[in-house]
């Protein structure tokens, strides 16, 4: 019966680092859109041609994209450029934007 208890806890544990993971990325990824775009998406260009909420640049959005072996997304997207941003947080590609260095 103890053995179950410690599973139990185990799969807790768990789940709350996995939750303050999920916490930490939101709060990286909303600084990054206040930071680079003062959170606003439509028509935002940056100076070398970046765009929307987290200043993707083109090459860079459908570069990611394609590691993440999804087809379809469009770089002016919000959405979409959220759900490549939250990845290339999680996996080692946040120094791709400038405001993330600040972190």
């Amino acid at each position: 019966m103890r053995w179950l208890i410690a599973i139990a806890l185990l799969f807790a544990l768990s789940g709350a680092a996995q939750a303050a993971d999920e916490a930490k990325t939101f709060e990286i990824l909303a600084y990054i859109v206040q930071c680079e775009s003062g959170g606003k998406h439509d028509n935002i260009w940056g100076k070398h041609g970046e765009y929307g909420w987290f200043q993707f640049k083109e090459k860079s959005f459908y570069f990611l994209a394609n590691k993440m072996k999804l087809k379809g997304m469009q770089w002016k997207n919000k959405h979409h450029q959220y759900i490549i941003a939250k990845w290339g947080i999680e996996n080692g590609y946040s120094n791709w934007w400038t405001c993330a260095k600040n972190l």
